[in-house]
Order: C-alpha cells, then sequence, then structure tokens
C-alpha cells in the first residue's frame, strides 16, 4: 500500500500545481466586466488589448472573432449553438444605472446564408418592409450589407444600423 500512496500524493501535487498554474492565469485578467463575468471570459481570446476598450473575442463555432467592448458581457441565458454552423447570443452593457445597451450577434454559415439576396430579402422584412438602397461593402469574403434607417420616438432620434454578414 505503501507505493498507492505515493501515486495518490504525486497525483495531489501534480493536481495543486495545475490549480496554481490556471488560477494564476485569471489573475492576471484585466479588471474588467468582459474577464470579470464567468461565461463571457470563455469567449475571450487574449487579455491583451487589440485597441484601447477592446479585447478579442472568439467565437464557440470558431466561424469569426470581434472586437468585444471591455464593459460588455454575453448574456448566457441567451445564448444558443447548433454545431459550428449557427450561434446566437445577447451582448450587453450598463450606462451608468438607468441606460443598458443590447446587441443580438446571430452567427450562421450554411448554404442558405451564401444566397446575398435571400438575406437582403429577410433584412427588408425585418426592418418593416423596408425598399431603400443598402450600401454593400466586400472585405476579403465577408459581405456587409447596412441600411440606415431613422426613428422618432418621444423627441429621441434613435440611429439603428442593421447589417448581414
Amino acid at each position: 500500500m505503501k507505493g498507492g500512496g505515493s501515486l495518490r500524493k504525486l497525483k495531489g501535487i501534480a493536481l495543486v500545481q495545475v490549480m496554481m498554474v490556471t488560477g494564476g492565469c485569471m489573475m492576471n485578467a484585466p479588471d474588467v466586466p468582459a474577464f470579470e463575468d464567468e461565461f463571457t471570459r470563455e469567449f475571450m481570446k487574449s487579455t491583451k488589448e487589440v485597441e484601447e476598450g477592446f479585447y478579442l473575442f472568439e467565437s464557440k463555432t470558431g466561424g469569426y472573432t470581434i472586437w468585444f467592448p471591455e464593459n460588455a458581457v454575453t448574456e448566457s441565458e441567451y445564448y444558443y449553438q447548433q454545431g459550428d454552423g449557427r450561434e446566437s447570443m445577447s451582448i450587453m452593457e450598463m450606462y451608468g444605472d438607468n441606460l443598458v445597451y443590447r446587441a443580438r450577434l446571430q452567427y450562421e454559415h450554411s448554404g442558405l446564408t451564401d444566397s446575398i439576396d435571400t438575406q437582403l430579402s429577410v433584412l427588408s422584412s425585418l426592418a418593416g418592409g423596408y425598399e431603400g438602397n443598402y450600401e454593400k461593402f466586400i472585405l476579403k469574403t465577408i459581405h456587409i450589407i447596412m441600411l440606415r434607417m431613422y426613428m422618432k420616438q418621444k423627441e429621441d432620434l434613435k440611429y439603428i444600423v442593421f447589417l448581414v454578414i
């Protein structure tokens, strides 16, 4: 039994060392909501800023990365992933006590998403039957189509941008 005890002791020491190393990594994480939130931290690729106030965020599908605001978090209750081809999430950022910014991010990679005309039709219907012009930008193989709408609500002018990627 002495040999078994030594093996257990060795495993225990190795476990403590692993815990010290992994715990130490998070101690070096920035003191910002994106790293303080456990679920959001799972997406963060690096603790180094890519630009002031932004960190590299990688999709769990591996299909994209974005510059993620340091004060934002992903809401785990609104997260959905289906394989490597579909992901949906909500990103939230608080501004003071009364203002919350939320963005809904949806990623889909399939044969249907390759049809720009189909995507424009869906986007137009989501924008209340929009029939105006779109701006198209081609970056490498990514298509971004944008429309700008202004909506008036209680004397405040709201600026809304819809994107299809």
